[in-house]
């Protein structure tokens, strides 16, 4: 029997750069992973907010997985599938995100960054 689990990534007010310090673990039963961004509030003087999860099979090597359209917009919502045969990922996620303006402090944009995943099995 299949489940849907989902594991968050990010959320919050972010005001700097986030290198991916919380990683999650999903199952090694998981397949057809979707990768999806939220964003609200973003001040005006960020003029970009790059966002990308990345996996990794030990927690110390990381590579790119999926990475979202850049945000310069207040507000919105994008998803990304890796449901292919050819799409694989690994046991680890997390998100890094790449911040361009604001003052680093009080000058934010709030997101959520999630993955859902199917675990087959038991």
């Amino acid at each position: 029997m299949a489940s849907t689990e989902r594991k968050q990534l990010l959320s919050g007010a972010q005001a700097a750069d986030n290198t991916g310090t919380t990683a999650q673990t999903l199952s090694p039963r998981s397949k057809n992973l979707i990768a999806e961004i939220v964003w609200s509030a973003k001040h005006a003087n960020i003029s970009a907010f790059d966002a990308k999860i990345q996996h990794s099979a030990d927690g110390t090597t990381w590579h790119d997985l999926v990475a979202f359209t850049q945000i310069t917009t207040t507000a919105g919502a994008e998803l990304k599938y890796l449901s292919s045969p050819g799409q694989s990922f690994l046991e680890k996620v997390r998100a890094v995100t790449d911040q361009t303006g604001g003052n680093g402090t009080t000058e934010t944009i709030v997101v959520a960054i999630n993955v859902y995943v199917e675990n087959i099995g038991s």
